[in-house]
C-alpha cells in the first residue's frame, strides 16, 4: 500500500514538473492525455488486490501454424509458379512441357529442392526451330523461381 502511494506522489510530482516545463499548444495536450493514461494505470493497479485478486498481464502469446493452411497456401504458389513458368515458355513458342516440384510445403516459408521438366511430348510453335531448348527453359525456370541451375532437371530430350 506505501507503494502505491508513493506512487501516486511520484506521479503527481512529475505532473508539476510536466506542466512547468512543457509550452502551451498541441504537444502539451497531447503529453497530458498520456500522462493522464499513466496516471490512471497507477490509480487502478492495487484495485485487483484489494478484491483478492491477482492483475496479471499476460505477455507470453502462443501461436500454432496451422499446418493445412500452409500446405494449401504453398501449394497454391507453386501451381502459379507452374502457370508462370508455361506462359513465359508459351511466349517463347515451346509448349506441352510438364512441370513437377520437390519441395516442402508443410513449412511457412516455401523452399523448392527440386524442379522437374518432362520435355518428351514438346512442341515448338515458332518458326526458329533451331533454338537451344534446354537453355531456354533452364533459363526460365531460374529467373522465376529464383533456384540454382543444380535445383532443375530436364529429363526426355
Amino acid at each position: 500500500m506505501t507503494e502505491w502511494i508513493l506512487s501516486l506522489i511520484g506521479m503527481a510530482f512529475l505532473g508539476v514538473v510536466i506542466e512547468t516545463i512543457l509550452p502551451n499548444g498541441k504537444l502539451n495536450t497531447f503529453i497530458k492525455s498520456v500522462f493522464a493514461l499513466f496516471l490512471l494505470f497507477v490509480i487502478v493497479k492495487p484495485l485487483p488486490k484489494i478484491f483478492n485478486k491477482d492483475l496479471s498481464i499476460n505477455t507470453d502469446y502462443n501461436y500454432e501454424e496451422d499446418s493445412n493452411f500452409l500446405i494449401n497456401l504453398n501449394q497454391k504458389k507453386l501451381e502459379n509458379y507452374e502457370i508462370s513458368i508455361l506462359n513465359q515458355l508459351k511466349n517463347e513458342g515451346i509448349s506441352n512441357v510438364n512441370i513437377e516440384f520437390e519441395a516442402d510445403t508443410t513449412s511457412s516459408d516455401l523452399k523448392i529442392q527440386k524442379v522437374y521438366i518432362d520435355i518428351c511430348n514438346i512442341v515448338l510453335n515458332n518458326s526458329d526451330k533451331h533454338i537451344n531448348i534446354t537453355d531456354t527453359i533452364l533459363k526460365i525456370v531460374t529467373n522465376t523461381l529464383n533456384v540454382s541451375n543444380k535445383e532443375v532437371i530436364i529429363y526426355g530430350s
